[in-house]
């Protein structure tokens, strides 16, 4: 049983009964209202409750006792990171549903190789197979290759085979320099009828800096690209050469 300790509205009030349980329970004219047991968790209700791990006591207003219900997840959900330690020619997040939207997040990425480019493509089906062809590009970069020294902005404009998301091409020395950026894609589970009512969109920023040489460079990229009938299910990342030798990536998913 418990030893509980009972508000009543009988004469006095109070209601006081012992047992040697080790279990605590509070009363509100003899209902179960909280319980506190042997471990000191925490139960609710008139059948106590405890919850489950990761669970969080909810209000439910004056009339009405608290539960215990799972928190929501929020409006972006981690679908995965990718640490990467060794030679790795692409980062792939597969098996993409639920989702309209998802941010990416790249992280200090560095090349094996010098004076490349990191690129991007979306895919569709569970294998998946990666388009190749019907991306439109925009880009505006900065650069600042020596100390007080600065060019640009300067755009450009052009139709490829793929996402563009920053180079290091002016930047020395492949393993001074790494790539970050975060970008936003949109468009993933909308179908069209016919291509090119529908699109995937990526919209954001990427830096690349070389700490030896104290240079740096800034890109702003707005980007699509056709998808025709087909819903996407997969992102790729990959240097025009070489590989990925660190850095990290981070995929989320966007309720909306």
């Amino acid at each position: 049983m418990a030893t509980i300790l009972n508000a009543d509205t009988i004469s006095g009030g109070f209601i006081a009964t012992g047992d040697s349980s080790g279990i605590l329970q509070l009363q509100s004219s003899g209902t179960p209202s909280l319980t506190l047991n042997t471990s000191g968790a925490h139960g609710v209700g008139s059948s106590p409750s405890y919850g489950t791990s990761g669970q969080v006591l909810q209000s439910n207003g004056s009339s009405a006792a608290p539960s215990w219900v799972t928190p929501s997840s929020g409006a972006m959900s981690l679908i995965s990171t990718q640490t990467i330690s060794t030679a790795t020619a692409a980062v792939s997040f597969t098996g993409l549903s639920g989702y309209d939207k998802y941010q990416l997040i790249i992280e200090n990425c560095v090349p094996d190789t010098a004076t490349v480019q990191l690129y991007a493509t979306i895919g569709y089906g569970s294998t998946p197979t990666y388009l190749t062809s019907g991306y439109r590009d925009m880009w505006i970069v900065s650069s600042r290759v020596s100390s007080g020294v600065v060019t640009g902005p300067t755009a450009q404009y052009g139709n490829q085979a793929k996402f563009f998301i920053g180079s290091q091409q002016s930047i020395n020395g492949a393993n001074n320099s790494s790539i970050s950026g975060n970008f936003l894609l949109q468009g993933f589970t909308y179908v069209p009828s016919a291509a090119p009512s529908g699109f995937v969109s990526l919209s954001g920023s990427s830096s690349v800096t070389d700490v030896t040489d104290v240079q740096f460079e800034q890109f702003l990229t707005n980007s699509a690209c056709v998808t025709g009938t087909t819903p996407t299910t997969a992102i790729q990342l990959f240097f025009s050469s070489g590989n990925f030798a660190s850095g990290k990536v981070s995929l989320y998913g966007i309720s909306s």
